[in-house]
């Protein structure tokens, strides 16, 4: 069986020796590698072309004007052979059995539509590692234990049912494509295997408008999955919980950006509605603050704090 492996690469000629080698080194042989240069400017392109000339298997370049990741990955799916996808960010990398892992998963059950698994992600201080959530693929979406981008593997077929990757998003890319299809499909596995090693990138110099609409946009998807799960006699107590507990960590972290919006957001979808709880964003003391001072005043006691 074919997998295909696509990876939109942008100004990624530091870390994609790395990330290939990660390829080159997999035990399963059958697969294929799509890149599509993003229209970098660094030397992306001849490195992609010099790792050509060494791949054990199919390589194919596709250069394109830079039209971001989403975009890239579904002009890689449309030219895919395999029947299975293996998304890669150009500066992660998997361990040497992660393909083969999985394909022995599909073998058990030839009608998986998504395998979810764990990683492990790093910066220049730490190492975690992101356990899934697998009793439950639709608590583990809402509460961000789906795995993410490079640690999954997809059916082609899926993907485009669904209508592939959403160009049109900044941030929570994953997560909606997921939305999308868990309610097509309900042929989700789990492997609890860590064998993806996702580098955490520095937030550089994103805005305050941009982290603020990211985290719109994560809250916003949280409501709109909670919504669908009402709608259709889905949201079971620890799904409702889930949702609620995640929606105020992200609000909470919104206040830091903007504390307007945030407080909105608040009154909105969770004062009076939802007691949060303790959380890994979340202290026990911001918790027992927050019932006697009310959120507003123990946000901004935190956020002085936190200065």
């Amino acid at each position: 069986m074919l997998i295909s492996v696509v990876i939109p690469c942008y100004n990624s000629a530091e870390t994609l020796e790395a990330c290939l080698n990660s390829l080159f080194d997999q035990t399963y042989r059958d697969i294929e590698i799509i890149c599509i240069d993003d229209g970098s400017t660094d030397d992306t392109k001849n490195k992609l072309t010099s790792f050509k000339k060494t791949s054990p298997f199919p390589f194919y370049i596709i250069n394109q004007e830079k039209h971001g990741a989403n975009f890239a990955r579904n002009k890689g799916l449309d030219v895919s052979n395999g029947d299975y996808i293996q998304f890669m960010d150009s500066d992660d990398y998997l361990l040497p059995t992660k393909v083969e892992s999985q394909v022995q998963l599909i073998s058990t059950n030839p009608n998986i539509d998504l395998i979810i698994a764990p990683y492990e992600s790093r910066n220049s201080k730490a190492k975690h590692i992101f356990e899934v959530n697998a009793t439950d693929y639709w608590l583990a979406l809402i509460v961000g234990r789906a795995g993410f981008t490079s640690s999954n593997l997809f059916r082609k077929q899926i993907i485009n049912d669904v209508g592939g990757w959403d160009v049109s998003l900044k941030s929570s890319q994953e997560t909606e494509l997921l939305f999308r299809i868990f309610q097509k499909s309900d042929r989700i596995c789990f492997s609890e295997k860590v064998e993806t090693i996702k580098n955490q990138r520095s937030a550089g110099s994103i805005s305050s408008e941009d982290k603020a609409a990211n985290w719109e946009r994560a809250i916003q998807l949280r409501i709109d999955i909670w919504d669908y799960l009402k709608r259709n006699n889905l949201l079971t107590i620890e799904r409702e919980i889930g949702s609620k507990q995640i929606i105020f960590d992200c609000i909470r972290t919104l206040y830091y950006v903007d504390s307007r919006k945030a407080l909105q957001l608040y009154k909105k979808h969770i004062k009076g509605k939802y007691k949060p709880v303790k959380s890994i964003a979340t202290s026990s003391l911001f918790i027992s603050l927050n019932n006697i001072l009310g959120f507003g005043l123990t946000q901004r006691l935190f956020s002085f704090l936190r200065k």
